[in-house]
Order: C-alpha cells, then sequence, then structure tokens
C-alpha cells in the first residue's frame, strides 16, 4: 500500500495551487514589464525635456545682452525679446509674458513643438535682473522705472547680467512633468569704453570796463566784469561713470580793479542751472532749469545801474545722466539764452551810466553723447540781431552820440559757431565752424567827417570748405594770404581815425579786432583701440580798446570777447 501511495500523480487540487501560483508571478512580470516601460517612457521625456531647456538656453546666450535702441534701432538683443518691459507685452506673436513686481521676475513663455517624439513641449522663460554679491548670492534688482527694452532712452537694463531659468514641461498620463535649467547671462565687460569728454559755450565776456561807484567822498572806483550765455559739460567714465552740466545766462561782477576783491556781492544766480551725477551706474538722471525775469544789477552806492537784461529770456536748462553701457543719450547737456544784456560804465559826475555794450540774442548749447563704439561732443553758439537790431553792440565811447548815425564803433548783427569732435576705436574727427556776418566800423572820417560806417565784412571758418572762406555761404572766395587754412585772419581794416602811439612812441590802434585762435588736434591707435580728439575756438573776435593813445580816437577802456567754444575727447576700449 505504501508504494502504490508513492506511484501517484497530482491530484486537481495541487494543480490548481501550482496554476495561480503561476499566475500570480505572470501578472507581477507583466505589471514589472509595464512599469518599466513606463519609467523608461518618462526618462526619455525627460531627457527630452532637458534637450528642449538646454536649447533655450543656447538661443539666449547666442544673442547680444544688451544694444541701446539709441546706437541700433531695432536691433534684437536678449532684453528685447525676453524681458521687454513691465507691462507683459511681448513682441513675438503667440507668446504671453508676466511681470512680477514682487520678486521682480518677468516670466516669457510659448509653446513649442519638438519633432523628436513628436510631443508639444509648454517653454517657459523666467528672467531677473541680478547682481552678485561679495557671497557668491544673487541679488534680484528691480527694474527701472518706465523700462522697456524696445524703446529709446528707457531700454537701459537694471544691471549687467539676468538669472535665466528656462522650464520645459508636458502633461502625459494626466501626470505634469517639467525640467528646469538655470544660468546666468551677463554684458560682455571688454565691450565698454573709457570716455572721458567735456566741453564749453560762452556767447561773450566783458573785462576791464570802468565804473566810479558814487562819487567822493564815499565812492570807488571799481572795474566790471561780465559773462553772458556760459555753458559746460563734463563726463567721465572708467570704473562707474560721473556726469556734470551747468549753465549761466548772465553773471556780473563788480571788483576792485587792483586787488580783484568783490565790491558786492554777484549777480545775478537765480537763473543759473546745475545737474551732477557722481559715482553711478544705475542710469540716473538729474535735469535743472534756471531763469530770471528782466531786472539790473545796481551799483553799491546808488549811483545807477551797471547791468540790465530782457525779461523772458535768460534762462538755462542742464541734464546729466549715467549709463555704464552708455546707452542713455545725451549723458551730459546744457542750454543757455539770454537777451538784451547791457553793461554800462560811468565816470566821476555821471548823471547816468552810459550804456558801453550790448549783446542782443545770445544762444548756446553742449551736449555729449557716447555709445559702446564712439562718443562725441558739441558745442555751440550764436549772437543774433533783436531788439537792439544788432546782435553784437560796442558803443565804447561818448564822443559821437550826438551823430543821429552813430550806434557804437563796432556793429555785428550776428555771429555762429559750432564745435564737434568724434572719438572711437578706429577713428578721431574734429569740425570746427564760425562764420560773422555784417560787421561794421564806425570810421570818424567819413563822410567829409561828419563819420560813417565802412565796408561791411562777412567771413568765417568752415571745416566742409577747407577753413578760412570770404563768404561762408557758398565757401568762397578762398583766402590769398598765403596763409594755411585754419590760420585765423584778421580780416577787418582799421581806420586810421584810431591810429595814434603809445607812451613808447610805437604806432598802435585804440580800436582793435583780433581773430581768435583755432585749435584742433586728432589722433587714433587703432592696434590698441585709443582715440581723442579736441577742437577749440578762442573767441571768434577780441575786441579791444583804448583811451590811451596820442594821435588817436579815445575810447572807453575795455576787452570784449564774443563767441567762444571747445569740444573734447578721450575713447579708450578696456577691461573692467
Amino acid at each position: 500500500m505504501s508504494w502504490r501511495r508513492d506511484e501517484r500523480g497530482f491530484t486537481l487540487i495541487e494543480i490548481a495551487v501550482s496554476l495561480s501560483v503561476f499566475a500570480i508571478v505572470m501578472v507581477s512580470l507583466t505589471l514589472l514589464f509595464d512599469t518599466s516601460l513606463e519609467t523608461a517612457s518618462r526618462s526619455r521625456f525627460d531627457e527630452l525635456g532637458k534637450t528642449v531647456a538646454q536649447q533655450k538656453l543656447e538661443e539666449l546666450r547666442s544673442l547680444p545682452f544688451h544694444v541701446a535702441q539709441t546706437e541700433e534701432p531695432g536691433d534684437v538683443d536678449v532684453l528685447d525679446l525676453y524681458f521687454p518691459n513691465l507691462t507683459g507685452t511681448t513682441s513675438i506673436p503667440g507668446a504671453t509674458g508676466a511681470y512680477d513686481g514682487t520678486a521682480t521676475v518677468w516670466t516669457f513663455a510659448t509653446t513649442q513643438t519638438i519633432t523628436a517624439g513628436g510631443r508639444p513641449y509648454q517653454v517657459r522663460t523666467s528672467l531677473q535682473f541680478v547682481a552678485a554679491l561679495d557671497t557668491g548670492a544673487l541679488q534680484p534688482l528691480a527694474p527701472l522705472p518706465g523700462y522697456n527694452s524696445n524703446a529709446s532712452n528707457v531700454d537701459e537694463p537694471a544691471g549687467n547680467a539676468v538669472r535665466v531659468v528656462v522650464t520645459a514641461s508636458r502633461t502625459t498620463g494626466g501626470q505634469a512633468r517639467s525640467q528646469s535649467l538655470e544660468t546666468v547671462i551677463s554684458q560682455a565687460e571688454e565691450d565698454r569704453p573709457s570716455v572721458e569728454a567735456s566741453g564749453s559755450v560762452l556767447g561773450g565776456q566783458v573785462s576791464g570796463l570802468s565804473f566810479q561807484d558814487g562819487d567822493a567822498p564815499g565812492g570807488v572806483a571799481a572795474e566790471i566784469l561780465a559773462e553772458v550765455g556760459r555753458g559746460q559739460v563734463a563726463f567721465r567714465e572708467v570704473a562707474e561713470s560721473t556726469s556734470q552740466a551747468s549753465s549761466d545766462p548772465v553773471q556780473i561782477v563788480e571788483r576792485d580793479p587792483v586787488t580783484g576783491v568783490s565790491i558786492q556781492p554777484d549777480g545775478p544766480s537765480a537763473g543759473q542751472s546745475s545737474s551732477s551725477v557722481p559715482n553711478s551706474t544705475t542710469g540716473t538722471v538729474q535735469a535743472t532749469n534756471g531763469s530770471i525775469a528782466s531786472g539790473t544789477y545796481g551799483s553799491l552806492n546808488g549811483t545807477g545801474v551797471i547791468a540790465s537784461w530782457d525779461a523772458s529770456s535768460p534762462s538755462s536748462a542742464s541734464e546729466a545722466r549715467v549709463s555704464l553701457v552708455h546707452t542713455l543719450n545725451p549723458e551730459g547737456r546744457t542750454s543757455v539764452r539770454a537777451n538784451n544784456v547791457q553793461i554800462n560804465s560811468r565816470e566821476v559826475g555821471d548823471a547816468v551810466p552810459l550804456a558801453m555794450v550790448f549783446l542782443d540774442e545770445v544762444t548756446g548749447s553742449v551736449e555729449q553723447t557716447s555709445t559702446t563704439v564712439q562718443a562725441r561732443v558739441r558745442s555751440e553758439v550764436d549772437i543774433n540781431q533783436g531788439n537792439v537790431g544788432e546782435g553784437v553792440q560796442v558803443i565804447a565811447t561818448r564822443q559821437f552820440n550826438s551823430n543821429p548815425l552813430f550806434n557804437g564803433v563796432l556793429l555785428i548783427q550776428s555771429l555762429h559757431v559750432d564745435a564737434e569732435v568724434v572719438a572711437s576705436t578706429t577713428t578721431a574727427t574734429t569740425a570746427i565752424n564760425w562764420t560773422v556776418e555784417n560787421l561794421r566800423v564806425w570810421d570818424p572820417d567819413a563822410n567829409a567827417s561828419l563819420g560813417g560806417y565802412g565796408p561791411s565784412y562777412t567771413f568765417g571758418m568752415i571745416s566742409t570748405c577747407g577753413g578760412w572762406v570770404g563768404n561762408p555761404a557758398d565757401c568762397g572766395p578762398a583766402r590769398t594770404d598765403g596763409k594755411a587754412a585754419f590760420e585765423n585772419p584778421n580780416p577787418v581794416v582799421i581806420p586810421s581815425a584810431y591810429a595814434g602811439t603809445d607812451n613808447n612812441g610805437q604806432p598802435a590802434s585804440s580800436l582793435s579786432i583780433v581773430a581768435g585762435v583755432t585749435v584742433r588736434e586728432a589722433n587714433t591707435d587703432p592696434a590698441n583701440g585709443i582715440s581723442n580728439a579736441s577742437v577749440a575756438q578762442k573767441n571768434i573776435l577780441s575786441i579791444t580798446t583804448r583811451d590811451d593813445l596820442a594821435g588817436a580816437v579815445a575810447l572807453e577802456p575795455m576787452l570784449l570777447g564774443v563767441g567762444d567754444t571747445n569740444a573734447s575727447v578721450s575713447y579708450i576700449i578696456h577691461e573692467h
């Protein structure tokens, strides 16, 4: 019986149990296989997501960080596409954007279909202006107010680097999957130049004019100095930027002729303007304006008016701004204006001071701009005829006032001067242009000694004409005196009535009209990316009058300079 039991086969129960165990094992293997397939699929699509994100990062890196609209309008940079503004407006069709002011993050999103795998991915690109701290951490920077990367003058970035996070995401099997990559993109610092630039203008300046401020016993002998239409700018960028601009329409000084000490406070000051932005790279802008009503500068002892000026004009405006990548332009600008400025003289016993100099409509401006490839300064000043009928009127005497034809020993209808310099890595250029229109000198011996004005002179220095010309309107006639093209002439013939001899018996003139010195210089070193340029016009005309010559018409002593300007710039490409 025992032997027979050992020969038995499997019972139905044993077979059923065996099949159940086998089924359980097979189901487990199937589930494990499905899980493996799903894991492999997720891994494959996650890698594809990383590839999509990496491609987007490379796309951003291939673009310039920032190109100013004022420098190259329409040029595309990283910020134009991925941090364009603060309003959520993008420049790519089908894209959306949003700015989170709390986190200072701009998020750009668009759908991109990837051919590999045929699956669409949602690509989201977030940018944030940042600055690197000493600890290595990144500090978020808020964009400047009104920031818009696609608009001139407001496209200045808050910093020279942005933190970029690109996220590629998709939904599969009801489950969201995403992959993110992060980097920092910064401005290439070697593209930033070192710039030093300055410019100035001065419409007119009077010195040496005497004024007896009060008679004995309390009177004082004074000297009057006056400046009309002064403006200047200065910009410097090496490691950081500084910009200054200022202007002053009218400045009068009464001082002791021996010691130079002021007799009373200078005046006026209300029309001055000044702007300064020191040691900053944040795009800060400072602008100021100044103006004064019509007014006078009276004598200390109540003996009349030393100077006066018209209403509505003496005024000035100045702007200073800085931009580390030279995109805020202009970086320095000033303008100045003054009307009908009259400077008087007085001698002992005069009931009222007498007018000696009129400068009518005086306007001046200086502007400095720079980009990542060049720097430029332009200075310009004009004196035009207005209410007085002449731009410049030099009376300078009491002798001929009874003659109805006499309006001054020297009249100039108008004058203009502008100077411009440009410097870049490969070039340096200068330009100087000035003109004097309808200059006339009073000749006491004309008209059978009744007096009258001699010939009218119009002349100038025009860069595009090659230098000195006798008629600036049409570049002619050219000079025939054998002097260099930009050597200044003395083109006015002084009437013989002003000729005399000085205390040493030497011939001299009580009226002298001299064209000022013109200085131009430009140098460049393309191999080292260095250039500089400068141009200066020291007064278009310097007019001197004196009363100490034997045999000459005596004129009230003074020195008047009109149309003074200069501009200079140096440009060096360097690494910070």
